[in-house]
């Protein structure tokens, strides 16, 4: 390993199995163990334990310390000093004893333990882990690693290492079911290699590699209990919606590496499959279809043969924010994880959900070591603070195996230990230099059912089965037989990530790569028709399988009542069961007759005025506008109004069209990322030792930022001097602001505006009326102070002030691009009518952005909480626009067809483009797409061919 990690056995373990002569192990103990041990009892680096101390750790091992009993009394009897020597002896076998008593009952599962060695997985996202050698973005590789064995001697471990890799990083170790074989995955170079699966033969350390291939990355592989292995893989070649980083999806193949197929077709990361002892596979699902990002990651199930996909707990919750590594315990429901933030690593707090308590937010969740009370909270770092674990492996309901890294110690990496819901613990293997981490127990288990496959790969379709729609609280207060329809939509996701903008909304604001829409659809959507709802409820219909989709159900007027904001995907011939919508999991299904709909049987979707596609605006609703709209909305000035963030109505407003008092775009700051005094943003503030650059402040790459100085700390501090000539001193001075992220600004010393989260274009933002009051002309001079923080991804400040009163002449030159008409104020009372409502060149359409905003239209916000929302949340049936046309707006009489795309547009949240190569204009931007869209095609047509050989081998299904 050089020096990256410790040698082999004796040089490896942390452990010395030498004890002294004629007693139990005092001076044998290691450092690092005698050092948690203190750090669980309280004690202070160098304190010495108390009598208190060691009568607390000895009340743990009442019937194994009779003779240190006597040896406490004796000491005390004695009035031995705090700093006598025989305290700390005493303390040291007495922590031994309770040692042993620890780990006595569990030593037969624990007798050896694989685990591995390797850099604290993780990136800007929990889920960024990949590292494929041909990464759009981030590429998160450090080599060193090793694939090592724990066998316990006693209490005492000693360690071995299996394989050690000094330039690579091996990880995800599993053990098959007869003890015999360990399954990892391999990444031997960051450009030149990229994560397949290994298998090594404790037998005679055979190695033999499984899978392969440059450009994909396979690796958290698990046995199933058929002798196939499902593993995650990025083989999908689809980039996450809010960043240009690649996605990971599921995949399976059989114990030879053959015959690899997809499993899980979904938006962006699942991650860490594990099979439940019943034979089950439990994973982490990244989950927002038409809601915010950061919080819907849930945990799912699914059959091994990827039949049965659905939730198991938190797909509608805030919280936990992720559930991660997520393990069954034998013999309950109940399942152990790490609950943890959606921009964090993969470590967090050590949790339990019980899922027959309740599946949404804490009903069922709890965390422990210690057991503590557990607040549903809205956090997206959740987590990261006090003892941090990894990666748990149950050993009974109420010990585990886990990586941990103690608060109490600093400097230390994750180790092994044992640890127990009450948060006792023992620290079994560490290393100084990098963590331990993802401990399996290398030995024999019971291999659970095997569940015969239901897919038939000859068929190209599933069914959906659906028993009474009223059923559950979806559609609460709407009325029975009022539904008459169920709108069934694919989800096409991006092949690679080209350009962005943004989106913000209840749950938060995000970057959007590859945008389809304006604070719209995060995905290209294609309506693959509607199913027929029987007066009593009941619906059954045919899907396309291997094809994401979710359900809108719509009203005698097409207007969408409810959403699915989610998906479901069925495979091949399999068939899908619902109660109702959003029923209760954990409740039975009512009975009663036999529903219409079975009686009826799988109907095909009626199709939505044509085959199925994705749905464009030039396509489907600009005709409209053309035949019936642009004779009267023809004229190529803009309208008066454009989509508001807010909910309070502002004057329409674009900033450069104002006269300005102090520009930005490469003006000169003073500037310090060192913490400054307290009066930093006070005109009488010393900034000279600052130092001297030109504005923007920022990373390189940050979405419409124009950098003139680096900036990649945490924190960075501004100050700029300005005079401004009594002639000009403005009447209503407001700041022009681009900031990634929180941001604090200051006019004089008086707070001028606090924003949070993060822009990506400068956006006009309104002055206290206490700072504007504080601006002072010639001869004085002004100070404007800022304070930016940058927590994850990119980072950027930048500010000026403008006379939102006085208009300029000209648009002053380099002063960055216009505003994004998502982030403009909203439409004013009266709306002159010759606006255009013409299509046109561009990546936002005239009329796309003239009616892509609420002030005309409501649609579910892309950042709508993960919770249930009501009936008639948002959409076509609340849109101004519907409501006018309806009406004959100036004698406009739509037919029903084109009623149907225009409110099928606004409920499918505004798409303006039907793929994703539609909506970019630039060449350079079209070849990096259709490169990674190449190499998807090359995939699906391998997978195909494995697919075929399996049918062919093994049969096409039941």
């Amino acid at each position: 390993m050089g020096d990256r990690l410790m040698g082999r056995a004796a040089a490896v373990t942390l452990y010395a199995a030498a004890v002294l002569a004629g007693g139990p192990a005092t001076a044998g103990v290691p450092a690092e163990v005698a050092e948690d041990w203190a750090d669980q009892d309280g004690l202070r680096a160098g304190a010495s334990p108390t009598a208190e101390v060691v009568g607390k750790v000895l009340a743990e091992t009442p019937q194994a310390g009779a003779d240190l009993h006597l040896e406490l009394d004796g000491l005390k009897q004695v009035g031995a000093a705090p700093t006598d020597e025989r305290w700390r002896a005493l303390y040291l076998k007495a922590c031994t004893r309770r040692r042993e008593a620890r780990l006595r009952p569990y030593l037969p599962r624990i007798g050896r333990v694989v685990f591995t060695k390797h850099f604290d997985m993780g990136g800007s996202h929990y889920a960024y882990t990949e590292g494929q050698s041909d990464a759009q973005r981030e590429r998160h590789f450090q080599p060193g690693a090793g694939l090592c064995v724990l066998e316990m001697d006693g209490p005492w471990p000693n360690v071995r290492t299996l394989i050690e890799d000094a330039e690579g990083v091996i990880r995800d170790p599993d053990v098959s079911y007869d003890g015999r074989r360990i399954l990892f995955a391999w990444k031997k170079s960051d450009r030149q290699d990229d994560y397949h699966l290994y298998e090594l033969a404790m037998a005679d350390g055979r190695v033999r590699q499984l899978t392969s291939g440059a450009g994909f990355a396979d690796y958290e592989g698990a046995y199933l209990p058929n002798g196939d292995i499902v593993f995650n893989s990025t083989r999908c070649v689809q980039t996450v919606d809010c960043w240009w980083t690649e996605v990971s999806n599921l995949f399976t193949c059989d114990g030879e590496g053959r015959y690899l197929r997809r499993l899980s077709y979904d938006q962006v990361h699942t991650n860490y499959p594990t099979v439940t002892p019943d034979g089950r596979v439990l994973y982490t699902r990244w989950d927002y279809n038409d809601r915010g990002q950061i919080y819907p990651q849930g945990l799912f199930q699914m059959y091994p043969d990827g039949t049965g996909q659905t939730e198991v707990y938190g797909n509608n919750s805030y919280f936990p924010t992720t559930i991660l590594h997520a393990r069954a315990i034998p013999g309950t429901g109940k399942v152990v994880a790490i609950f943890t933030g959606h921009h964090t690593r993969q470590n967090g707090q050590l949790g339990i959900l019980d899922p027959a308590r309740g599946r949404q937010e804490n009903q069922g969740a709890r965390l422990i070591a210690p057991v503590r009370p557990t607040e549903a909270v809205r956090v997206d770092r959740y987590g990261q603070g006090g003892d941090q674990f990894q990666y748990p492996y149950p050993l009974s309901e109420g010990a585990f195996l886990a990586a941990m890294k103690p608060a109490g110690i600093r400097g230390r990496h994750f180790g092994i230990y044992f640890v127990t819901a009450d948060g006792r613990r023992e620290l079994l293997a560490a290393d100084p230099r990098v963590s331990c981490n993802q401990p399996v127990p290398l030995a024999p288990r019971p291999v659970p059912h095997r569940r015969p496959s239901l897919v038939d790969y000859r068929a190209k379709a599933g069914t959906v089965y659906l028993q009474d729609i009223h059923e559950g609280p979806g559609l609460a207060g709407v009325p029975r037989g009022s539904i008459r329809r169920l709108r069934v939509v694919a989800l096409a996701f991006r092949a690679a990530g080209v350009g962005s903008n943004g989106n913000r909304g209840p749950a938060g604001g995000a970057l959007v790569s590859t945008p389809i829409s304006i604070n719209g659809a995060w995905d290209v959507k294609v309506v693959l028709g509607e199913a027929t709802v029987h007066a009593d409820g009941s619906a059954c219909f045919t899907v396309p399988s291997k094809t994401p989709v979710y359900f809108q159900v719509l009203d005698e007027r097409g207007h969408a009542v409810q959403t699915m904001r989610s998906w479901l995907t069925v495979q091949p011939a399999e068939r899908v069961g619902c109660v109702g919508c959003h029923e209760n999991k954990n409740t039975s299904p009512p009975i009663g007759p036999v529903t219409r709909a079975l009686r009826a049987g799988p109907e095909e979707l009626k199709g939505f005025h044509g085959p199925p596609r994705g749905f464009s605006f030039q396509q489907e609703v600009q005709p409209i506008l053309d035949r019936h709209c642009v004779r009267c909305h023809h004229q190529d000035a803009p309208p008066k109004y454009v989509r508001a963030r807010g909910r309070r109505p502002r004057p329409a407003v674009d900033w450069r069209s104002f006269a300005f008092v102090v520009p930005f775009a490469g003006a000169a700051w003073r500037y310090t990322t060192d913490r400054p005094g307290r009066l930093w943003m006070s005109p009488d503030f010393d900034d000279a030792k600052w130092a001297y650059g030109p504005g923007g402040f920022g990373r390189k790459g940050t979405p419409g930022a124009r950098i003139g100085t680096a900036w990649t700390s945490p924190d960075i501090w501004l100050r700029r001097t300005f005079s401004v000539e009594e002639a000009a001193m403005p009447k209503a001075p407001s700041l022009v602001v681009h900031h990634d992220e929180d941001a604090e600004i200051y006019l004089n010393g008086v707070l001028a505006a606090r924003r949070a989260s993060y822009t990506t274009d400068y956006t006009l933002v309104a002055m206290s009326p206490a700072a504007a009051k504080a601006l002072k002309p010639a001869p004085a001079e002004n100070v404007l102070a800022v304070h930016c923080r940058q927590t994850i991804g990119g980072q950027f400040i930048d500010v000026g002030i403008v006379d939102a009163a006085g208009r300029a002449k000209a648009a002053p030159k380099a002063v960055g691009p216009a505003p994004r008409p998502e982030e403009a104020p909203s439409a004013p009372g009266q709306v002159r009518p010759a606006f255009s409502l013409k299509g046109g060149a561009g990546t936002w359409s005239r009329s796309y952005v003239a009616l892509a905003h609420p002030a005309v239209n409501s649609w579910i916000s892309p950042q709508s909480e993960p919770s249930l929302l009501p009936p008639y949340h948002a959409g076509a049936a609340k849109s101004r626009l519907v409501a006018m046309l309806r009406a004959g707006h100036n004698g406009v009489k739509l037919s029903a067809e084109e009623m149907d795309r225009i409110t099928c547009w606004i409920d499918l949240l505004v798409p303006c483009f039907g793929d994703y190569l539609e909506g970019i204009r630039d060449d350079g931007g079209r070849r990096t797409y259709e490169h990674f869209l190449a190499k998807r095609n090359r995939w699906e047509a391998q997978e195909r061919k494995n697919t075929q050989a399996y049918v062919e081998h093994v049969g096409a299904g039941p």
